[in-house]
C-alpha cells in the first residue's frame, strides 16, 4: 500500500462512478470521504484536513473551475486532481486556476493512483518544510 492512510476527497457523480474509484482508492490505503457536488465537498473540507481532492470535472452545482477557485482560496497548498471525461480545454483551465493534475476517467487507475501517491508526497513535503521553519524561528 502507498497511500499510508492520507486521506483523499473524492467528488464525482454519479454514483456508479464513484463507488468503484473509492474502492480502488481504499484498497491502496487511502481514507476516502465521498460526495457528489461542490457544495457538499467545501464542506467537508472546512470540517477535516485532506492530503488532496479528486474531482469530476462538471458536478450538479457547480463546475471544477468554481470548486478549484474556492479550494484555493481558502486551502491553496491543498492539490485538487481532476478525473474526467472532459476535453482538453478543461485540462488548460485546471493549470491555469490551480489544479494539480488532469486524468481522463478512461484511463487506467494506475495513472491516477501514481498522481495521487505524487499530489500527497507533496503535500508532506511542504507540511515537514513548514514544521522545520516553526522549529527554528
Amino acid at each position: 500500500m502507498i497511500a499510508y492512510s492520507k486521506c483523499v476527497l473524492l467528488v464525482c457523480d454519479p454514483n456508479q462512478m464513484r463507488m468503484p474509484l473509492r474502492a480502488i482508492l481504499e484498497h491502496e490505503g487511502y481514507i476516502v470521504v465521498q460526495v457528489h457536488d461542490g457544495t457538499q465537498a467545501l464542506s467537508e473540507m472546512h470540517l477535516h484536513h485532506f492530503d488532496a481532492v479528486v474531482t469530476d470535472a462538471f458536478l450538479p452545482d457547480c463546475t471544477a473551475r468554481v470548486l478549484l477557485d474556492r479550494a484555493q482560496s481558502s486551502w491553496p497548498e491543498m492539490p485538487v486532481i481532476l478525473f474526467s471525461r472532459a476535453d482538453w480545454d478543461t485540462c488548460d483551465l485546471a493549470e491555469i486556476q490551480g489544479g494539480f493534475a488532469w486524468i481522463r476517467k478512461s484511463a487506467h487507475p494506475g495513472i491516477l493512483l501514481s498522481v495521487l501517491a505524487l499530489a500527497t508526497e507533496r503535500g508532506a513535503e511542504r507540511e515537514s518544510v513548514r514544521a522545520q521553519e516553526a522549529l527554528s524561528a
